[in-house]
């Protein structure tokens, strides 16, 4: 199987990569209250490599699993507890398991491991209320907007691929209750796991845009 991945696969991994480590435990006292203490369904404008885009996220407190849709064919499903994540690629009914831990300035638990929380002060996202706070890890510097219950509302981020930030801001929000059927594999959908190479380096793919 080819290692190169599609355009809105590219995107869903970025997104990911930007979100996940805000969803980690953080113990210390001027970090974000994470991971988020309630289920949210949020769009978010997405802004990398000069392309504009939407994207839906979801998340289940009680799974601790958020769920990524690019586009109907392309989801992502990033399990929290277990640090994996599934690319559902609908068309083919196929499921492409990778496992982020231990994968350098992927796994989202090394990437919390020395990140560090500086609050600079207050904003409204999406008629929603959060505190803008500087997030240093890994020598990379970015900012985020988070809620009370410790959902991101906007954040700006190095893109690890090249180029100019990473801008996801909301534009939609609702904070009901999230069926976790929607977290989970189709039954009839094939396994399999992701080639070597992925998803740390992700040899082949190309960034939103390029």
């Amino acid at each position: 199987m080819s290692k190169t991945i599609s355009r809105p696969t590219a995107a869903l991994l970025l997104a990911l990569a930007i979100v996940a480590p805000l969803a980690l435990p953080a113990a210390a006292q001027d970090r974000p209250p994470v991971p988020p203490t309630r289920d949210y369904a949020i769009t978010y404008r997405l802004d990398s490599g000069g392309r504009t885009t939407n994207l839906n996220m979801a998340y289940n407190a009680q799974l601790q699993r958020i769920r990524t849709e690019m586009s109907p064919s392309h989801i992502g499903i990033m399990d929290q507890r277990t640090r994996r994540m599934t690319m559902l690629l609908v068309d083919q009914k196929m499921a492409m398991e990778m496992n982020f831990s231990g994968q350098p300035n992927t796994d989202p638990q090394e990437m919390m491991r020395d990140a560090e929380f500086t609050r600079l002060g207050q904003d409204t996202v999406a008629g929603h209320r959060c505190t803008i706070y500087r997030v240093r890890s890994q020598g990379r510097e970015g900012t985020s907007c988070m809620t009370a219950e410790g959902i991101m509302l906007r954040t700006e981020a190095p893109n690890a691929q090249g180029g100019g930030p990473v801008k996801m801001e909301a534009v939609q929000v609702s904070l009901s209750a999230q069926s976790a059927s929607r977290f989970e594999v189709p039954p009839d959908f094939r396994r399999m796991q992701a080639p070597a190479g992925m998803p740390g380096g992700m040899p082949g793919a190309q960034p939103p845009g390029r």
